[in-house]
């Protein structure tokens, strides 16, 4: 397989650089949008076989809308909104101009309710609780609303939150590339000594994270991803192309540097390094891919992502560079001053001196102990990971400057509780037993060590009744 992609590399470079180009293109304007494609959700971090995202699901089902309170409105008064009726019309304000905005479904708060959790501890703030029929509706909203709220109405809740972590994660990805490359060409002009040399390495980067863009917006049509593919496969795309890259073109200059023309110099690097990239490719690609067992959106995301980096930059390494440095020839070295081409080229020729050569004999006169000692380090790196708690992303997760996680941090020291975090129970009973199904709400507030009040039973309808367990504070 090796000695053919040499043989089509130096026959047919040409041509793979126009198809290349032509694919480079197409991955660029339909792969590069999936970084606003892609959402995070608070779905991601769930099993969809959980009892809690089936309960979900049945409710959704039988009512249509959605089963929890996405949005969060913290309302500040001056006076205690249990006595005062400025503060509490102010509240209902607030649910008037929200039930008016499109995809509202319902909310809650204190003046039609009269929970205590809904109230901080000094009464001097409130909450109201709002459903939509999508985050985008719950977003837009607040942005229509805002303007005609004074400053104390703040807006938090997991659609807001992951609203928020999207735009986040998107910016920061792109602040991240701006600074990345620059720095990794001078990285790369620092180990070849030339400027053409170390665009190589950035172009196959680049050419594998845009290949892959396109291919999770494929995969994405089939089975919906998380975001945080995005960030891995940016990450691992400049790495493992860097990396790749650096062994394809370190054995083409000591080819070269040995006497070898152009095309016997590709030949012989794609039947060494190229190997080395071949099996690395698929070796981390089958370790990243044991991520898709797992049904939490945002783990197999990272999985498929992973996996179609690797082998994107493996592809891009033994098809597309070889024909870029047949096409470069001798003038790899170009656009780099005499002192540091001669150093380039001194670099290039084999030697038996230096601190690496004496690494690799001593590795090759002990290759079972190094291997065992090397295994035992892993190992005691790797042993932390047996306790880590994976935790979901929320508000908390934003920079401190968000709305959304002050308002998440501000119901966790004000509040004696979250009122939006509701537990629903979903019975299976008919419209005309509502007695029984009140008596299971009764049993659920009242089971030991449980701290929720269940409101009354909602029949929702299709043989589905919702009781909604409000936490209670202490």
């Amino acid at each position: 397989m090796i000695a053919r992609l040499a043989n089509l590399a130096v026959r047919r470079s040409r041509r793979i650089l126009l198809i290349s180009g032509v694919v480079f293109l197409v991955a660029a304007a339909f792969g590069g949008p999936v970084v606003s494609i892609l959402k995070s959700e608070n779905s991601d971090f769930q099993d969809p076989a959980s009892q809690n995202q089936q309960v979900l699901r049945a409710i959704e089902h039988a009512t249509g809308q959605t089963a929890t309170y996405g949005l969060v409105a913290l309302v500040s008064s001056r006076g205690d909104v249990r006595a005062d009726l400025a503060a509490q019309r102010q509240s209902a304000h607030v649910v008037a101009l929200l039930s008016a905005q499109p995809g509202f479904q319902r909310a809650i708060d204190y003046p039609r309710t009269h929970l205590p959790e809904l109230v901080s501890r000094d009464g001097r703030q409130t909450l109201v609780l709002a459903a939509f029929a999508t985050r985008a509706d719950s977003t837009h909203a607040v942005e229509r609303v805002r303007p005609q709220l004074g400053g104390g109405v703040r807006f938090g809740g997991n659609d807001v939150a992951f609203d928020e972590i999207n735009k986040t994660t998107s910016s920061d990805l792109e602040r991240a590339e701006m600074f990345a490359f620059p720095i990794l060409l001078l990285l790369s002009f620092w180990v070849f000594r030339g400027l053409v040399a170390a665009t190589l390495p950035l172009l196959v980067g680049g050419f594998a994270i845009v290949l892959t863009f396109l291919l999770l917006r494929l995969v994405d049509h089939v089975a919906g991803l998380s975001i945080f593919a995005v960030n891995l496969v940016t990450g691992m795309g400049l790495g493992l192309g860097i990396d790749y890259s650096l062994f394809v073109l370190a054995r083409y200059r000591e080819e070269l540097a040995g006497g070898a023309d152009v095309r016997a110099a590709i030949l012989r690097t794609l039947q060494t390094a190229g190997r080395t990239v071949l099996y690395s490719s698929l070796t981390v690609a089958g370790a990243l891919a044991s991520m898709l067992v797992f049904p939490l959106r945002f783990l197999y995301s990272m999985g498929v992502g992973g996996a179609l980096v690797a082998l994107s930059a493996g592809a891009v390494s033994l098809l597309v560079l070889p024909a870029v440095l047949v096409a470069l020839g001798p003038r790899i070295d170009a656009l780099a001053p005499a002192r540091l081409q001669r150093s380039a080229a001194r670099t290039a020729r084999s030697s038996e001196q230096g601190g690496w050569y004496r690494l690799a004999r001593a590795v090759m006169r002990r290759p079972g102990l190094v291997a065992l000692v090397t295994a035992a380090v892993l190992l005691a790196v790797a042993l932390p990971s047996l306790r880590m708690a994976l935790a979901p992303a929320d508000a908390h997760v934003l920079p401190a400057s968000s709305e959304a996680r002050q308002v998440a941090e501000t119901l966790t020291r004000d509040f004696s509780v979250d009122a939006s975090q509701t537990v629903t129970i979903v019975a299976r009973a008919q419209a005309n037993e509502a007695r029984s199904v009140a008596a299971v709400a009764a049993r659920a507030s009242g089971i030991a060590g449980t701290q929720a009040s269940a409101g009354p039973p909602r029949y929702v309808g299709r043989g589905v009744w919702e009781i909604e367990l409000q936490p209670q504070g202490t």
